[in-house]
C-alpha cells in the first residue's frame, strides 16, 4: 500500500501536562553608575511590577489564590501544592500576601 494515496485521516488526541513543570526565573538588572566628576550615584529603574529582590510572578500568586479561595485550601496546604507542582517552596505569608493583594485589587474600598 506504500503508493496507493490515503482517501482520508483519522486522528485521535492525548491531552496532558509535561512530567516537569518548572518556574520561569527572569532576572531584572538595572545598572549602577558613580559619577566620577561630581560624586553623585545614579541608578536606573526597576519595571514598576517589579518591587523586590525576590518576588512571584502574576500566574503563580493568582493559583495560590485559586487554590486558597476557590477550592478552599488551608493556606498550610496551598504552600505545599504549589511546592510540590513546582518544586519552589513558599511560604503561608507568601500565599497570604497574594489573597490580601487580589481582595484590594477586586475591593479597594474596603
Amino acid at each position: 500500500m506504500e503508493g496507493v494515496e490515503a482517501e482520508k485521516y483519522e486522528k485521535r488526541q492525548v491531552f496532558d501536562l509535561p512530567e516537569v513543570v518548572e518556574l520561569e526565573v527572569t532576572e531584572h538588572r538595572v545598572e549602577v553608575k558613580h559619577c566620577p566628576q561630581c560624586g553623585k550615584v545614579t541608578k536606573g529603574e526597576f519595571p514598576r511590577e517589579v518591587s523586590q529582590e525576590t518576588q512571584y510572578g502574576p500566574t503563580v500568586r493568582a493559583q495560590m489564590v485559586y487554590f486558597n479561595n476557590y477550592q478552599l485550601v488551608p493556606l498550610e496546604r496551598t504552600a505545599e501544592i504549589i511546592a510540590d507542582l513546582y518544586h519552589q517552596e513558599v511560604s503561608e505569608g507568601a500565599v497570604l500576601a497574594a489573597v490580601k493583594e487580589v481582595a484590594r485589587v477586586r475591593h479597594p474600598s474596603e
